[in-house]
């Protein structure tokens, strides 16, 4: 276990229901916000500006990088925005064919 100059320990256990304790813990501040420590956001590639979704599962708070895909057909490649939302190409084709 290798102890590094802000307190933080760097070792992963994996726990008996199947999830990663670090071992490095955060307090809230007064708004409720934590950092989330530089490792994970390397090992995620998590940059400033990125979005994390926010879900609950039972009692743990799951933080999730957001993966943008289509809202209709659930793919990843050639994206484009329209109102927040994500749609790609072959989407807004078969859309496009519903006005014609």
């Amino acid at each position: 276990m290798a102890k590094r100059a802000s307190g933080d320990v760097s070792e992963v256990r994996i726990l008996s229901n199947g999830l990663k304790n670090t071992g490095m813990n955060r307090k809230l501040d007064v708004l409720g916000r934590i950092v989330i420590p530089a490792e994970i956001r390397k090992s995620l590639d998590l940059k400033e500006g990125g979005v994390l979704d926010i879900s609950l599962e039972e009692d743990r708070i799951i933080l999730t990088p957001r993966q943008d895909s289509c809202v209709f057909c659930g793919s990843r490649s050639e994206l484009k925005e329209y109102s927040g939302r994500m749609i790609c190409s072959s989407c807004i084709v078969g859309l496009d064919s519903l006005t014609a």
